[in-house]
This record gives structure tokens, sequence and C-alpha cells, in this order.
């Protein structure tokens, strides 16, 4: 149950530092070859470098809020512990 709250504390972490607009903090989070994946527009952004330009293009961050199931992850899911997270309620 210790490894459940750490992933959780980690996604919480994210949710946190792109609601109060700290991008610097997902090079605390992600590895540097870290890959994302946007189904919903189809683009896949690859590295830290990039991860940085595609989050400081943004005029605006979206603020989340979490509620219900945050997703899945198969394999290490790119966070700098390289736990894997699946679906929880936080």
């Amino acid at each position: 149950m210790a490894e459940t709250s750490a992933n959780e504390n980690v996604v919480k972490r994210l949710i946190a530092c792109i609601n109060d607009r700290r991008i610097e903090v997902l090079d605390e989070l992600f590895h540097d070859d870290a890959v994302m994946h946007w189904p919903q527009s189809g683009e896949v952004v690859r590295g830290a470098e990039n991860r940085r330009g595609i989050y400081n293009a943004f005029p605006q961050l979206p603020t989340i809020t979490a509620s219900g199931t945050i997703g899945t992850a198969v394999g290490a899911n790119g966070c700098a512990d390289s736990t894997h997270w699946v679906n929880r309620r936080l």
C-alpha cells in the first residue's frame, strides 16, 4: 500500500505543479527521455527539451482538478522513480 501512496503523491505533485504554473517541477517528476502521448491530438512529445517547449508555449495552462480515475500506464510511467501507477481514486 505504501507504493500506491507514493505513486499517488507523484500524480498529486504533477497536478499541483501544473496548477501552480511551476513547469520547472516537471523536470523532477519525469525522466529526461520520457515520452508523453496525447491521444486527443495525436501528438507525441519526446524528451525533456520538447516537454519544456510544449508547456512553455501554452499561453495559459489548464487548471486540473483530480476527481475519479486519473489514468493508467503500461510499464514505467516516466516519473523520476520509475514506479508504475494504475487507475486509482484520489
